[in-house]
C-alpha cells in the first residue's frame, strides 16, 4: 500500500487522482523534437509555478513517457533579474512515477514556503513513442495524390491525455501560458500549434534536415486545449476583421491536398469567418488569438476538438463538395464548425474548474451552434428545430436509471470519458434553452435598458467576470441571477432552479387531468422507464421533483387561440390548478422549450386530438407533441393506441420536419416488432407505404419548383433525399403498385452502370441503398460501392454515404465479409470501424441485426483486444448493438458474454448497462403492445 502522504490525509492512493492546488503552473516553456520517420518525440520544458502552501513535493501527470532529467529551482521575488545564473537548484531526495494516478512525484530535501517569496521552476526532459492510438501525440498514414504512403501526426488532449504527450498539471483548473518550440524534418511543409509562428529555422538532426519553429507566447490555458499537427496538408487561407479594434484574424481550412485543392473547404472557410463576427457580437467579447486553423486529419476518433487556434476536425465533418456529398453533409459541417467556434469563448476563454461541469461547456457549444447556424444560413431553421432534436436525443437517454445528472462528482479519473454523452451535450442545451425561455422578458437588478435576451446578457457577464480562469454551474448561475425576475412569490433564483435540473437525473412527466368542470389540475412526477423493481431507491437531492416551467396554449370555444400563456411555475412536491372553460382545448409547452414531457387524461387527449387542424400547432410543437405521445407509450402512460392515431394523422403533415419524424416513429416500431410473424411485419409496412410514397411525390415536386440556390433549397434538398429513403424503405416489396421512387433510383442507378458518374447528391444515399438491398445473389451491386469505399481518393463523407448503403444487403455472407472489413484496419480506419459496426450495421435490417448481436455474443472479448484503445468507440458500438435486442433469449446470451467484469472499464459497463436497460424497455413493450399491433394491421390492410 502507497500512502497519499501529499494529499494532506493518510487515504489509499486510488483515492487521490486529483492533484492539490499547493503548487500552481504559471507558465510552461517547452522544445519538442518530433522523428516522424522514427515514430519518436522527446522533448525539454521549464515549468514555472508558484506555491499556495507549505510543501516538498511536487506531482505532474505523467502518461506513457519516459523521464529523463528533473531539477527544480527557485528566484527570489526580488530579484528582478530573469537571467538563468539566477537560478539557485534546490535538493531532490527523489523523483519516480506513480502510474496509479498517471503522477510523476518529485520529492524535496527542503520546504517550499509561502513566506519566502519565490518563484519556482522546474525543468524535466522525457521521451515518448509516436503511436497508433487516437489520443496524446499521434501518428496517422494516409495515401497521397501518387498513391504513396504518407503519416501525419495529430493530437487529442481532451479531456487527460495531454500527460501523454508532456509532463504537466493534466487538469483545466490549472491554467498556465505556453511558449512552444516545435523542431521536426523539413520534409514536412506544415507545422502547427495553438498560436502563429514567429520564427523558423533550418537545423540539423543525426545528420537530417530539420526544422525548428518557435510560437507566439499563447493566453493563459488549460492543458487539454494544446494541439499539435505536423504534415504534408495544403491549406486554404482567408482573412475575417474581428469587431473589437478592427484587427485581422487569419483564418485556414487544411487537409490532405486532394480536397483542399478541390476547393471543398471553401464552405467551411465561409462559415468559420462568419460565425467567428457572429459570436463576437453574441459574447460581447473579441477572439482572443490571431488566428483560427480549422484541420481536417485522416484518423481522428471524435468529431471535432476545440483547441484554442486549432481546431481539428474528422474529415466527413470539415470538407463538403456541392458535386458528391448529400446535403446533409453540407448541414453537418455548418453545425460543427459553429459548435467549435462557440468553445473559443465559453469553454476556452472561461473553462469550467473541473470535469463535473462539462456539461456547462458541452451544453453550451450544443445550446450555441444553432445560433451560430441560424446566423449563417438564416433560410434553413435550424435553430428551433436543433433544439427540438436535443431534447428527443436526451430524454431517450435520461428517461432511464442508468441516466446520470448533468452536474455530478467523478470519483475517478476513467471516469471522465464518460461524461461526454448526451446529458452533457444534448440536455444541456435543452437546460439552457429552457432557461432562456424562462428569462425572456424578464427584469433583472441590472435590466436598465430593457434588453431583449437577458440570458445572453447574464453570458456576458459571465465570461467578462471570469475570463482567462475558470468557474462552476454556480458562478454561471450568479451572473445569470443579475438579469433575472422569476416573477413567483417565492422570488425563485437561478441557482434554485437550475440546481433541480442539474443535480438529479431524470426528468418530470407532468400530468394535466380534469380537477372540476371549469379547472385542471397541472401535476409532476418522475419519468422512468424501468419495472419497479429496477428503479433506483437513492433518494435524489431534490425528491425527483423540480422546478417546472410551463407554457400552454388555448383553444376557446369560439375557436380563438391564447398563443401565449404568462410563464407559471409547478414547484417541488406541489401541484397547480388552471383555468379552463368548458369546450376550451389546450396543449402545454408551447414552442416545446420545457423538459419535460406532457401527459393528457383521456378527455382532454380527445378534445387536443380532435382540434388539431384549428390548434395551428407550429412545427415544434407538433414535433413534441408526437415525440411524447412515443415516450408515455414506452413509458406505460399511454396505449399505443395513442401513438398510432397520431402517426396516421401527421404522417402527410405538409412540414417535412413533422413528417420525418413520423416515419422515423414507424421505423422504431418496424425494428421491435422484426421478430413477430413476417407477415405481421409485411402488413405493417404495406400499412404505410402509400403514404410514403405521397411523400416523396410531394418532395420531388417541391425539389423541381424553383432554383437549388432559391432560399429554401437547402431545405427542398433535403426533404428530397430523406424521403427519397423513406418511400424505399416501405414500397421496396410492396405489391399494390411500383413507387415513382422506385422507377426514379433505378433509373439512376443503371445510368451510374453505365457510365460510372454517381448521382446526384439528392439521391446519392437512396440510390445506392436501394441497389444493395435489391441487390442479386452474387452480390455484384454490394460489390462495386465496396470497390469505391476502399478507392483512396474516395472522400471521407462520400465514404460515409457509402458505408450506410453497403449494411443494408440481407446477404449474410456478404454482411460478414463486411463485418471483417469493419476490423480490419487496412481496409477501414481504426477510428471508423466500430461505429459502422455498431451504429450502422447493427440496426440495418432483421439480417444485419441478427448477425451483429451474435458477433457480440461469440466474439466479445477478441473485439475488446482488438479496440481496447478506442475509449470513444468501444462503448459506443458496445450500447449501439445491446440496444437492438428485443428477445429474452438475446438478452441472456448477451449477459452470458459480459459476465467477465474485468473487460467491464468504466466507460464501457456504463455503456453495457444503458444497453441492457434499453434492450430490457424493447422486451416490455413488445409484451404489451404486439397483440395491439396484429390488431392494428390487421383491421387496416393498405
Amino acid at each position: 500500500m502507497i500512502l497519499c502522504y501529499f494529499c494532506g490525509v493518510v487515504t489509499l492512493s486510488q483515492h487521490c487522482f486529483r492533484i492539490p492546488k499547493t503548487v500552481t503552473p504559471s507558465n510552461y516553456n517547452i522544445v519538442l523534437n518530433i522523428d516522424v520517420t522514427k515514430s519518436l518525440f522527446w522533448g525539454t520544458e521549464t515549468i514555472k509555478f508558484d506555491i499556495t502552501n507549505i510543501t516538498s513535493v511536487i506531482l505532474v501527470h505523467v502518461q506513457e513517457l519516459n523521464i529523463s532529467d528533473v531539477s527544480v529551482y527557485y528566484r527570489d521575488n526580488k530579484d528582478k533579474d530573469n537571467a538563468s545564473e539566477n537560478r539557485k537548484q534546490l535538493g531532490i531526495v527523489h523523483h519516480h512515477s506513480w502510474k496509479n494516478n498517471s503522477y510523476y512525484v518529485i520529492k524535496l530535501k527542503k520546504y517550499m514556503k509561502v513566506e519566502d517569496e519565490r518563484t519556482y521552476e522546474l525543468d524535466i526532459s522525457w521521451r515518448g513513442t509516436l503511436k497508433t492510438q487516437l489520443k496524446g501525440l499521434y501518428i496517422s498514414k494516409y495515401t497521397g495524390p501518387d498513391n504513396e504512403i504518407r503519416h501525419a501526426i495529430a493530437s487529442q488532449m481532451q479531456p487527460t491525455s495531454a500527460r501523454y504527450a508532456f509532463p504537466c498539471f493534466d487538469e483545466p483548473e490549472f491554467k498556465a501560458t505556453f511558449d512552444m518550440t516545435i523542431r521536426t524534418e523539413a520534409n514536412y511543409s506544415l507545422v502547427l500549434w495553438n498560436t502563429d509562428s514567429t520564427s523558423d529555422e533550418d537545423i540539423k538532426h543525426e545528420g537530417r534536415d530539420w526544422k525548428s519553429y518557435k510560437f507566439e507566447t499563447s493566453p493563459t490555458m488549460s492543458t487539454y486545449l494544446l494541439a499539435f499537427v505536423v504534415a504534408n496538408f495544403d491549406c486554404s487561407v482567408d482573412y475575417v476583421t474581428s469587431m473589437f479594434g478592427g484587427k485581422n484574424i487569419t483564418v485556414r481550412v487544411c487537409g490532405r491536398p486532394g480536397p483542399v485543392q478541390a476547393g471543398d473547404g471553401a464552405y467551411a472557410l465561409q462559415t468559420t469567418k462568419d460565425v467567428v463576427n457572429y459570436f463576437e457580437e453574441y459574447y460581447n467579447q473579441p477572439y482572443p488569438l490571431s488566428k483560427i486553423v480549422n484541420v481536417g486529419v485522416p484518423d481522428f476518433e471524435a468529431g471535432a476538438m476545440e483547441n484554442w487556434g486549432l481546431i481539428i476536425y474528422r474529415e466527413e465533418l470539415l470538407f463538403y463538395n456541392e458535386e458528391v456529398d448529400t446535403i446533409s453533409v453540407k448541414g453537418s459541417v455548418n453545425l460543427v464548425v459553429s459548435h467549435e467556434l462557440a468553445h473559443m469563448w465559453f469553454g476556452n476563454l472561461v473553462t469550467m474548474k473541473w470535469w463535473k461541469d462539462i456539461w456547462l461547456n458541452e451544453g453550451f457549444a450544443t445550446y450555441a451552434q444553432g445560433l451560430g447556424t441560424t446566423h449563417v444560413e438564416d433560410t434553413w431553421n435550424n435553430e428551433k428545430f436543433l433544439i427540438g432534436q436535443h431534447r428527443s436525443v436526451a430524454m431517450n437517454r435520461d428517461a432511464y436509471t442508468t441516466s446520470r445528472p448533468a452536474s455530478v462528482e467523478v470519483t475517478d479519473p476513467d471516469h471522465v470519458q464518460n461524461l461526454f454523452d448526451e446529458i452533457a451535450y444534448q440536455k444541456g442545451a435543452s437546460l439552457l434553452n429552457q432557461l432562456n425561455m424562462v428569462m425572456s422578458g424578464t427584469t433583472g437588478d441590472n435590466n436598465i435598458n430593457n434588453v431583449t435576451n437577458p440570458f445572453q446578457e447574464g453570458v456576458k457577464s459571465y465570461l467578462k467576470a471570469f475570463k482567462y480562469s475558470n468557474a462552476d454551474q454556480t458562478q454561471l448561475y450568479s451572473e445569470l441571477n443579475k438579469w433575472f425576475d422569476s416573477k413567483s412569490e417565492e422570488n425563485l433564483s437561478v441557482k434554485q432552479i437550475m440546481d433541480t435540473w442539474t443535480l438529479q437525473m431524470n426528468f418530470p412527466v407532468v400530468s394535466v387531468t380534469k380537477y372540476d368542470d371549469d379547472n385542471l389540475l397541472v401535476s409532476q412526477k418522475r419519468l422512468v422507464m424501468a419495472d419497479e423493481n429496477d428503479v433506483d431507491k437513492e433518494v435524489a437531492p431534490y425528491g425527483y421533483q423540480w422546478y417546472v416551467p410551463i407554457k400552454y396554449l388555448l383553444l376557446a370555444a369560439d375557436d380563438t387561440i391564447k398563443k401565449d400563456s404568462a410563464l407559471f411555475w409547478i414547484k417541488p412536491h406541489s401541484q397547480v390548478t388552471v383555468a379552463l372553460p368548458t369546450d376550451n382545448t389546450i396543449f402545454l409547452n408551447t414552442n416545446g422549450d420545457g423538459y419535460y414531457a406532457t401527459y393528457y387524461d383521456l378527455e382532454l387527449w380527445n378534445s387536443l386530438i380532435g382540434n388539431l387542424d384549428k390548434l395551428n400547432l407550429n412545427v415544434r410543437e407538433k414535433q413534441v407533441l408526437l415525440y411524447d405521445t412515443a415516450l408515455l407509450v414506452k413509458a406505460g402512460y399511454y396505449p399505443i393506441s395513442r401513438q398510432l392515431k397520431l402517426l396516421d394523422l401527421f404522417k402527410a403533415d405538409e412540414e417535412f420536419n413533422v413528417a420525418e419524424d413520423v416515419y422515423t416513429q414507424i421505423g422504431e416500431i418496424s425494428a421491435l416488432i422484426r421478430n413477430l410473424d413476417d407477415d405481421i411485419v409485411t402488413k405493417w409496412r404495406n400499412k404505410w407505404a402509400t403514404s410514403a410514397k405521397e411523400l416523396y411525390d410531394r418532395s420531388k415536386a417541391a425539389s423541381s419548383d424553383g432554383d437549388d440556390n432559391d432560399d429554401d433549397g437547402y431545405v427542398k434538398k433535403l426533404a428530397l433525399s430523406s424521403s427519397t429513403g423513406i418511400c424505399l424503405a416501405f414500397n421496396k416489396d410492396y405489391a399494390e403498385t411500383k413507387a415513382d421512387c422506385i422507377t426514379d433510383v433505378e433509373a439512376k442507378w443503371d445510368t451510374y452502370i453505365s457510365t460510372d458518374e454517381l448521382p446526384a447528391s439528392d439521391y446519392l444515399r437512396a440510390v445506392l441503398s436501394y441497389a444493395v438491398a435489391t441487390d442479386t445473389e452474387d452480390a455484384a451491386n454490394w460489390k462495386k460501392i465496396q470497390s469505391l469505399y476502399l478507392d483512396k481518393s474516395t472522400s471521407a463523407a462520400t465514404k460515409k454515404t457509402l458505408a450506410y448503403a453497403l449494411a443494408q444487403t440481407t446477404n449474410s455472407t456478404t454482411l460478414h465479409t463486411y463485418i471483417e472489413m469493419c476490423r480490419n484496419p487496412d481496409m477501414i480506419r481504426r477510428s471508423d470501424g466500430l461505429y459502422i459496426l455498431g451504429r450502422t450495421i447493427a440496426p440495418a435490417n432483421k439480417v444485419a441485426t441478427n448477425i451483429t448481436l451474435q458477433l457480440l455474443i461469440d466474439d466479445w472479448l477478441n473485439i475488446y483486444e482488438e479496440f481496447a484503445t478506442a475509449d470513444l468507440a468501444l462503448p459506443s458500438y458496445i450500447k449501439a448493438t445491446v440496444s437492438q435486442i428485443t428477445t429474452d433469449k438475446e438478452l441472456t446470451e448477451v449477459q452470458k458474454a459480459f459476465k467477465d467484469e474485468e473487460y467491464l472499464k468504466s466507460s464501457i459497463k456504463s455503456a453495457y448497462e444503458g444497453g441492457i436497460e434499453k434492450a430490457k424497455g424493447n422486451i416490455a413493450w413488445i409484451a404489451k403492445n404486439k397483440e395491439a399491433i396484429t390488431d392494428f394491421v390487421q383491421s387496416n390492410d393498405s
